[in-house]
């Protein structure tokens, strides 16, 4: 799932982005910003008409126009509460 910091899911619009979670081995929590790349630089108006689309036209931005996540944390991971209850 994407999910945007307001608590909107994002799945849709970014299926390019969905398609590559699912190639994690667990389920993770991670923490970060979504990008669009142009021209050496981020283009966040391409961003946020991305966030608009869903279904095939989604598809197709994302060929066009990728998106990016650039992770700041992990939150949370698929064994957390097995790590938690080993500390105590």
């Amino acid at each position: 799932m994407v999910q945007s910091r307001g608590g909107a899911d994002l799945t849709g619009a970014f299926p390019d982005l969905a398609d590559a979670a699912t190639g994690l081995s667990e389920a993770v929590v991670l923490d970060g910003e979504l990008v669009v790349p142009h021209e050496g630089g981020l283009h966040f108006a391409e961003l946020q008409r991305r966030a608009r689309h869903r279904g095939r036209s989604a598809a197709e931005a994302a060929a066009v126009h990728p998106a990016y996540m650039i992770v700041f944390d992990v939150l949370e991971t698929g064994n957390w509460s097995e790590y938690v209850s080993s500390l105590t």
